[in-house]
Formats: structure tokens, sequence, C-alpha cells
């Protein structure tokens, strides 16, 4: 006698496991194949038996039942009943054209993981918090949108063209668009609000920062503008408590703001370095909703080298004088305790910027946006090679996407508008890039996959540029660039970072991340094995994969006897690769990103404030944008940090 057992079916929906259901489909199955044994029943009873045996503390998925009977037909001889079964299986599959997944239509074939977070947040919903909108339907709705900005019988050929991309997860624009675009208020891109150094001025930002938070939208604060702690406030006669007090205003309503907004977003915010705070923001601790960023310069490494002292500076005035070696050193233990501050490298970047988004990837000037999303590099394999052709369909399609939501973007301040348009910034990343390497047969950290990071990124970037250069010509050049002979719709095209749920949506690694362990646990409704498709995909290739392997692999990692040895070294996740070879990574790409690359550095429980020092003048010496560390390990590094 075993126990009762709870299946959860391909739609995320629980039903008890029936013996009887599951004899009557073998039955069926080797009545096709013209074979009488062994007893169906009894087969239906060892299956039974082999699931409660593995998973005794998981609920098995439809698909785990099904490798199970496979094996026992495999077992039993019965080639042509796991072939008759297999047709069963399918002729099911295709009669339900479009299924329901936790109580969502999904006409797209999502996984559950994916449907949840479209659930949660970007399908539309009635005032009564119910979803009202299908993963096809967000896409039509976003395609429509964003095509409205072309003319004539181009906004129904320009609309059927995004549609095509965003149904097939070969590229999603930012999370801003999914969830705005067509519905009102078209708040589509994150922004960099400097913060003025007045007291209506300061409550203003604050305001307009409560708006975009709504709305899922993130913002980067600069603080450089406020005075210190203790400066003379000359209406008041007071003195002022300094920026770090007012980030921390700023910090409680984004909390009071995000609880009721859409996603929880990630926030930066920015000091320059000879600030007369800087002290005090680097031992800020307690804030919830934002990280810390620093920009650093060249005179300030050499003054490190030197053992120099270093200028504080308010208005344009020395406020005093602090040994720079030291500050470093403050920076480098902060960093080491906490994962802040980001570091933003501001001499390699064409202006300097007032702030970035976190991770720092995206450098903005005042007030300035960019238009942000992902190619899926995952789908850009065909027959173990790159597929071009694909790929340079899909840059083309995307760089005009994003060129079109600057215009179709409702501002909610003149101020954004005019700094966004006058620049035309893209921000085009990628995600997926593990998955394209494993199907190239190429392990990540590689000096193959520095290769393939540095010539996929060469391509997209060189495509990008003809589109812009199209563009330009067709629509005319951003209007900060004056006059030029030739065209260049936007100022910048690349940016990569972190993806968050927009990787869980297209089923990908986030941004150029390499793989999360292969095999894990999700707890969608029920705890059941979340398998890697790739991983899954080429184990059944090779007839080596089942039920007890996945279990197996599960608890030990895919480096185990079972799995093919060519397939262990594809298969790392990001623990098993070096620091400084996540560093390189980031480097690899940089060389072809003309805006900075968000690449996640593991704080690792053996990690020393020595080996974060080192890593940090490297990211200086490889000519990054900037660098962050985070504590590990985590599945989404940085979630909401950006795209």
């Amino acid at each position: 006698m075993v126990k009762t057992l709870t299946v959860q079916k391909r739609d995320g929906t629980q039903e008890e496991f029936s013996p009887q259901k599951l004899a009557g489909s073998i039955k069926k199955a080797m009545e096709a194949a013209g074979a009488k044994r062994p007893d169906p029943a009894a087969l239906a009873e060892r299956v039974h038996v082999q699931v409660v045996r593995l998973f005794s503390s998981l609920t098995p998925r439809t698909a785990d039942i099904h490798d199970i009977i496979v094996e026992q037909f495999k077992k039993a001889n019965l080639q042509k009943a796991v072939l008759a079964y297999e047709k069963q299986r399918q002729e099911r599959f295709a009669a339900k054209r479009f299924r329901t997944v936790l109580g969502v239509r999904d006409e797209l074939g999502l996984s559950p993981k994916a449907i949840s977070v479209l659930s949660h947040h970007y399908l539309m919903r009635n005032e009564e918090g119910v979803v009202i909108e299908t993963p096809g339907q967000m896409c039509r709705r976003v395609a429509k949108t964003v095509a409205s900005a072309e003319h004539g019988a181009d906004i129904k050929r320009f609309e059927e063209q995004f549609y095509e991309v965003l149904a097939g997860r070969l590229f999603l624009p930012s999370s801003t668009v999914l969830m705005n675009a067509g519905i009102g208020n078209n708040l589509l891109s994150n922004a960099m609000l400097p913060v003025p150094d007045d007291l209506n001025g300061i409550f203003a930002t604050a305001g307009l920062m409560a708006h975009l938070l709504r709305h899922g939208t993130a913002v980067a604060l600069s603080l450089d503008d406020l005075r210190p702690r203790g400066a003379l406030i000359k209406g008041t006669k007071g003195y002022s408590t300094g920026p770090v007090s007012f980030l921390r205003m700023f910090d409680a309503a984004a909390d009071t703001v995000i609880e009721g907004a859409r996603r929880r977003v990630a926030n930066m915010a920015v000091m320059r370095l000879d600030h007369p705070d800087i002290e005090e923001f680097l031992a800020a601790t307690d804030l919830r909703n934002f990280k810390k960023g620093v920009l650093v310069t060249a005179p300030f490494f050499d003054a490190v080298a030197q053992n120099k002292e270093w200028q504080l500076i308010d208005a344009k005035k020395e406020v005093k004088r602090v040994n720079a070696a030291a500050l470093f050193d403050t920076i480098i233990a902060s960093i080491h305790a906490t994962g802040d501050p980001a570091l933003i490298f501001a001499d390699e970047i064409a202006q300097h910027p007032v702030a970035t988004m976190p991770c720092p990837s995206q450098p903005l000037g005042p007030y300035e946006s960019c238009a942000q999303g992902v190619i899926n590099l995952g789908l850009m394999v065909d027959r173990n090679h790159v597929a071009w052709e694909k790929l340079r369909k899909t840059v083309a399609t995307a760089v005009r996407f994003l060129d079109n939501v600057i215009d179709v973007t409702v501002y909610p301040l003149p101020a954004i508008e005019q700094a966004t348009k006058a620049k035309r910034k893209l921000g085009i990343g990628v995600m997926g890039f593990a998955e394209m390497l494993v199907q190239l047969g190429i392990p990540y950290g590689s000096k193959k996959s520095f290769d393939t990071a540095d010539k996929v990124m060469k391509f997209i970037m060189d495509e990008a540029r003809k589109e812009s250069a199209a563009l330009g010509k067709q629509r005319g050049s951003y209007p900060a660039l004056g006059e030029t002979k030739k065209p260049v719709r936007n100022a910048t095209l690349l940016t990569i970072t972190p993806t968050g749920g927009l990787a869980f949506v297209a089923g990908a690694t986030s941004g150029i991340e390499p793989l999360t362990p292969v095999i894990s646990v999700s707890d969608i409704g029920s705890k059941t094995l979340d398998i890697n498709p790739i991983f899954e995909k080429l184990l059944r290739e090779r007839g080596a994969y089942s039920a007890a392997l996945a279990l197996k692999v599960l608890k030990v990692g895919a480096d185990t006897a079972e799995v093919p040895r060519d397939l262990r070294g594809l298969f790392v996740t990001a623990t098993d690769i070096p620091v400084e070879t996540h560093l390189r990574m980031q480097a690899a790409f940089q060389k072809n990103v003309d805006n900075g690359v968000g690449k996640a550095l593991h704080l690792s429980p053996a990690m020393k404030p020595a080996d974060v020092r080192k890593l940090v003048l490297l990211g200086q010496k490889l000519r990054l944008k900037g660098i962050w560390f985070h504590a590990e390990p985590s599945e989404i590094p940085c979630r909401g940090c950006g795209v």
C-alpha cells in the first residue's frame, strides 16, 4: 500500500494521482502496440511505487510520471508501446490548442514560472485585480502601441513585425514597456533625477520619484548638488542635515510607494567621490530601496597609488582633505561587507554622467532616460552555429522598436522629455548568452567563450549602427548631434543589464551570467522540479535522462558520472567560476558596448577585502565603465535592476 500522491499538471494545477486512469493510458498504448503482457494494472502499480519512492518530498509533474512510464515500458522491452504512448500524449497536447496555466490562458506555450511572473507583474488586471489579458494579448498591446509611432501602411506592417519578435521571445523590451504600453500612462523608461539644493526642489523630486515608482519605473538620483551636513542655510540661518538625510527620506517614501506598485524595482543613488559627505554616504547601510554608487576618476586612483591627499569640495571650494588611500580602503571595506557601493569609472564614459542606473550599466545625464530591451541569444543558434541572419533581423527590429518607444512615451516632466529626445539613447542588451554557449558546445569562461562574446557583440553593434543610420536618414539625427553629413538617430545603442523577470518570461539566463543550477526546485503552488530545457534535451538525445538522474543532479550538480563527460563542463554555474573570470567576461562584452555592462560579481564568504581591491583595480585596468558586487548566491542578481 502506497501513500496518496498529488501530481502537478502542465497548467500548474494539481490533482490526485489515479492508478486507474494511468492503467487505462498504459493499456491503450499496449493495445496499439499489440502487447498483452505485463498486466497494465500491475505496471501502473509499479509506476506508482517508483514515483512515491523518488518524490518523497517533492510534487511530481505529469512529465515526471511520463518518464517513469517510459522507463517501465523499456524495461519490459515494449519499444512499440513507448512510441504509441508518445503519440497519444502528443495528440492530447495538439487537441488543446491553448492551455490555461495558473488561471491564465496561454497561447504562447510558456512555462508555469513565466506565466507566474507575467501574471504578477505584467498582464493587465481589472478593478477587482483579476487578470484580464493573455500573454499573446500583452504582446499585441505592446506591439500596437509602439507601432503607432509609424505612419500610414507602416503602422500595421511594423505592428506585426514587433508582435512576432515579442511573442517568439526573440526580443523583449524593458519591464516598464510591457507593463505600461497602451494602458493610459505610457510611462515606458527609467529616468535619472538630479536632486536640487533647495527644499521645494527636493520634495518636488520626491513626488516625481513616487509617481515613477508607482508605475514600476526605476530612478537614479544624483546627490552631487546637495550641500554637505552642517553647511549654512542662508534663508533660515540654520544648518543643512546633508544629502544622506534626504536620501533616507527618499528611501522611506519609496518604501511606502513600492508596497502598492506592480513590481519592486532597484534604484540608484550616486555621489561624486569629492563630496564632503562621501564618508557618511559610504557608511549608510540602512537603505532598502537604493543601491549606492560612487563616481571615481583616474586622478583619484593616482592619488591612492601615491598615498596623496584627496580634496573634498563644496561649491567649487575645498572643504577639507582626506588621505586617498584611506578613503579607498573605506570603499573596499564597504563593498566587502555589503556589496555597496557600485563604482562608476567616469573616465571611461564619453561625457561624464551625473548618475547611472543600478549595476551600473546605463550612464545618464540630468533628466535623461533610455529606451531599453534585450535580445535572447539562446534563440539565435541553429544546428550548433550562430544564426547570424536571424540575429541581424532581430537587431534591426529592436533598434526601430526602441526608437519608437521614445516617441510614444508620455513623459511625466517636460525636462525628462527634452533631455531624452535630445539624444534618443537606446540600450539594447542580451540575455541567454549561457544557453547560446551550451548549444555551441563552448564552456563558459573558456577562451572560446570570450571570443564568442566579442564576435557576437561586435556583430550586434555593427548592425545596430546600420539601422540607426538608416533611421537617421529617414527621420533625422538626434538633435544634440548638431549638423553632420552622416545621419545618426541615436546617441547610444547598447547596454547590458541583468534582466530579472524578463529572463523568466523568455526562459533564458539573466544577461550575460552563467547558468543557474540546471535542476532546482520551483515553488509555484507546490514544490516541483525545474529543469533547464537544454540540459534535459541533450540528456534525452543521449538516452541518459531519467527522473532518478534529475533528482541526483538536484542534490550534487551536473558533475556526476551519470551525466556524459562532454556535457559536464558545459553546465557550469556562477559559483563554479572564479570571480576574475566573471570580470574578464564583462570586459569581453564591454569592448563592443557603448553604454555600460552590468555583470554580477559574487562576494563569496572566502573573499577578503584584498581580493575585492584587486578586482576593482583590475576592472579599472580592463577599462570597464562600472563594477558592482552582491552577496552570493542569488538566482537573479540585482532583481529589478534595470530592465
